[in-house]
């Protein structure tokens, strides 16, 4: 009965379903005796109340980047059984903008601090089938698990000083659920279109980081084709809002390119697209302890390591380098990482990359530093202060390297078979030391339908400082580490 339900509950047909059951009637006497034969079964009469075709959700939240305000707002519409099948159809717009300084966003660093904005639009559209759409009959054994396709498209812009991106998706995936907690989802397909352009100082500081520093970043704002399949094994046993004694996995596993000898040249030549092959693979996990009704102790542990699988021939250097496309990339810092970094910017490892600004060289807050390995973790004290607010003491920790760091090759130069980069890259006798801290302190207001988030934060260990600053807590609340402020909505995990 209760599966049945589950069942029923999961294909978001009806508002609520109920099971009953009522003796089926004996057959007639059928002996001389006049002994009426009891066949002892039962009949199972299901009740359910449709839900409304039409759903409409509208969500608003913000965020807080460099003391500007960052608002953004969703909106879906569900429309349900649309061809009779019991399918669901999902559409959704999302508009938000991110605010930043021209001094953080920009590369000409000597026109005057002015507050611009991130534009961010994004449109998708899915459709949900209630089974497995494969060639042959499964569902009489699949049943029980929930089966499910999904088809969805989508499309995502971004407009920054620095470039505009364009990313167009095309996805196939196959869902099902081993119980009420525990989901699983194949992708088979997935394909990604990506275009960008990047204004003229923005080209100057690729063109650097590439000469300087031997960092292909350049490479990831070409038109580029993006095919892979995936794997994702999810765990969850907490509810919305978080108030159970629970545990969270998440298990992700995705490879792309496998198939790019077979039409990367003829894309080349007829449409100006470039294809990468990488492997690339993840683990969160979560763990949230009941300490009281109130109170909770919850702790993370985040991971992932990406690869290109062959090299790939560089025009531009002559060389034939591990490729990974930036959206494939790790990033650490923001609201739900490391939260006293700005989003994205921290890392590769001790490295400190600079800029040049009035002809001095100061450290780079402007690039966005991806990495092939991560690693960090937070662990946070929930509590209560008064009636819906609560509080929270919080410690972030972690970091993100590169793994094929290209190294100088000038037998001239004084710094041959050095890596261009010191520090960026993963090593084991010296990564521990690379791992940045972060502390801070929130204020979560918990309406039960939407909690609202606050969270202040500061560095403590910084390891891309010089080593005499460090030790960043010895100069909170200066220019040097100032305090971040995150709003967000919901927990950061």
């Amino acid at each position: 009965t209760a599966q049945t339900q589950r069942l029923l509950a999961d294909l978001d047909m009806f508002r609520f379903n109920t099971v009953n059951y009522r003796k089926v009637p004996d057959p007639p006497t059928a002996d001389s005796t006049g002994a009426k034969p009891s066949t002892g079964e039962l009949l199972a009469v299901i009740n359910a109340s449709p839900a409304p075709k039409f759903a409409e959700t509208t969500e608003f939240g913000g965020t807080f980047v460099a003391n500007l305000p960052g608002p953004f707002i969703n909106v879906r519409l569900k429309t349900r059984n649309p061809f009779g099948g019991a399918e669901v159809l999902e559409l959704g717009v999302r508009a938000g903008f991110e605010g930043q300084l021209t001094r953080v966003a920009v590369a000409n660093a000597e026109d005057p601090p002015l507050a611009v904005y991130t534009t961010q639009l994004g449109a998708t559209a899915a459709l949900v089938l209630p089974q497995f759409l494969v060639p042959f009959n499964t569902n009489r054994f699949l049943t029980r698990y929930n089966p499910k396709t999904r088809f969805s498209l989508s499309e995502t812009y971004v407009n920054r000083p620095e470039y505009t991106r364009s990313n167009f998706d095309v996805a196939m995936d196959y869902i099902w659920q081993r119980s009420a907690f525990h989901q699983y989802v194949f992708s088979p397909f997935v394909i990604t279109l990506v275009n960008s352009s990047v204004s003229r100082e923005f080209q100057e500081r690729l063109d650097t980081l590439r000469i300087e520093d031997g960092v292909s970043l350049y490479r990831s704002f070409f038109p580029l084709l993006e095919p892979s399949f995936s794997f994702t094994s999810l765990y969850n046993s907490n509810d919305f809002n978080q108030t159970r004694d629970a545990r969270y996995l998440r298990l992700f596993a995705e490879i792309g390119g496998v198939t790019r000898p077979l039409y990367q040249d003829a894309l080349m030549d007829k449409a100006g697209l470039s294809v990468y092959d990488f492997a690339r693979v993840s683990a969160d996990y979560r763990r949230y302890h009941h300490l009281t009704p109130s109170t909770f102790f919850v702790w993370r542990l985040n991971g992932g390591i990406v690869h290109a699988l062959t090299r790939t021939p560089d025009l531009l250097t002559n060389t034939n380098e591990f490729f990974v496309p930036y959206d494939k990339s790790f990033f650490a810092g923001g609201s739900t990482s490391l939260r006293a970094w700005q989003p994205r910017r921290l890392g590769p490892g001790g490295y400190s990359p600079l800029r040049t600004v009035k002809n001095e060289q100061v450290r780079d807050f402007v690039t966005e530093q991806p990495g092939e390995l991560l690693l960090e973790g937070s662990v946070e004290y929930r509590f209560p202060i008064y009636n819906f607010i609560k509080g929270a003491l919080f410690t972030d920790f972690g970091n993100v390297w590169g793994l094929q760091e290209r190294k100088e090759e000038d037998r001239s130069s004084p710094a041959y078979g050095s890596y261009l980069r010191p520090g960026a890259q993963f090593q084991f006798n010296s990564f521990y030391r690379q791992i940045a801290v972060g502390s801070g302190l929130g204020i979560r207001f918990d309406f039960t339908f939407l909690i609202l988030r606050l969270d202040i934060a500061t560095k403590v260990y910084d390891p891309t400082a010089p080593s005499t600053d460090r030790w960043a807590l010895r100069k909170f609340d200066t220019s040097a580490n100032p305090i971040a402020f995150n709003l967000g909505i919901g927990y950061p995990f």
